[in-house]
């Protein structure tokens, strides 16, 4: 299941590597209200392919669970797996904060080409996605969380501290072996904990975490950087990736969620 979140992941990648390209080409040719059309058409054209994609593998479950009235709070969240979703969250939230100022870090510094670090990270994904799926079928998460926080950790310190371009690239890798490999990683435990019955609750609760990263990471990431600075920024990150080191070790001897 990991490998497969992995190779999904792929067409991600490639739409974020090249998709802000094309699309400020597109708007400085034709204008934004054109290129917004031509992308929901691009968007409609993809939800009607969906309708011919083969499916003769799937076999349909038959739903065991006696039929409620009502919708309760564990039916939206799997409280189960809302700690690997917070977890996951902080990578989220460093990807946020990435978006949202390292353009502005690169100005502040005089760095120039800081635009590659997305393409390095981008180029890197496609490598180590499909890699962090097999090893996570393999081995199990911890094989693959303890190093992608590490990683994680040691890209934010490096952009922190990045007075020259080559550190920002490096940091773009690192991103890639840390949040690219943790992601498909978590979202495919998140599957196996609660089975193949609740993969949408699964789904939807792993993106609690990364949806909460992704918006508060930067609004919170605005007030330490016009207080303290992008440095600190950065470094605030990383010492909320230590501490989810911590939270993971916590959890995973509480719940033994490895498997070999």
């Amino acid at each position: 299941m990991g490998e497969g979140i992995g190779y999904l992941g792929i067409s991600q990648i490639i739409a974020t590597a090249f998709g802000p390209e094309i699309g400020i080409e597109a708007s400085n040719r034709f204008g934004m209200s054109k290129t917004f059309i031509v992308s929901a058409v691009l968007i409609i054209i993809a939800a009607l392919c969906m309708n011919f994609l083969p499916n003769k593998n799937q076999i349909p479950i038959k739903n065991t669970v006696n039929k409620k009235h009502g919708i309760h709070l564990k039916d939206i969240i799997a409280f189960e797996i809302l700690p690997l979703s917070l977890i996951g969250g902080l990578f989220f939230m460093g990807n946020g904060l990435a978006t949202s100022f390292l353009v502005l870090l690169g100005e502040k510094r005089k760095i120039n080409g800081i635009g590659m670090y997305f393409t390095v990270n981008a180029l890197f994904l496609i490598f180590t996605r499909p890699m962090s799926g097999k090893l996570y079928d393999k081995k199990g998460l911890s094989t693959v969380m303890y190093p992608a926080l590490l990683f994680s950790i040691t890209e934010a310190l490096l952009i922190a501290h990045a007075n020259a371009l080559w550190m920002i690239l490096l940091a773009a890798i690192f991103k890639a072996f840390g949040q690219g490999t943790a992601q498909p990683a978590l979202q495919a435990e998140c599957f196996h904990k609660l089975g193949s019955q609740k993969k949408g609750l699964a789904s939807s609760t792993f993106f609690i975490g990364a949806n909460l990263g992704q918006g508060l990471g930067p609004l919170l990431g605005g007030t330490i950087a016009s207080s303290l600075g992008y440095e600190w920024l950065f470094n605030f990150s990383a010492l909320a990736l230590l501490c989810g080191i911590f939270a993971y070790a916590i959890y995973n001897k509480r719940t033994c969620s490895s498997y070999f």
